[in-house]
């Protein structure tokens, strides 16, 4: 089983162990959280950019997406698409 972390749009496997490590490396280090949120109440429309640090129930929040086996070896087969 491998796991899947989505950066700049494509996503990235990694082994178990290597996503156990950026899982922790982002807990430890308390990451800021960038978020953007628009208000259709008033015209014309508002955007309100946010930075801001999570409590720690929100860091025990996320999601990882999982490869099997089977289709990680069926994409090693057909390599870079064209």
């Amino acid at each position: 089983m491998r796991a899947l972390i989505e950066l700049n749009g494509r996503k990235h496997i990694l082994t178990m162990k290597q996503a156990e490590e950026v899982i922790t490396l982002i807990h430890s280090y308390g990451t800021e959280v960038y978020d953007t949120k628009t208000s259709y109440s008033t015209k014309p429309y508002t955007t309100h950019h946010h930075v801001y640090e999570l409590t720690p129930t929100e860091m025990g929040k996320g999601e990882i997406t999982f490869l099997t086996d089977a289709l990680y070896g069926m994409g090693k087969l057909n390599g870079r698409p064209e």
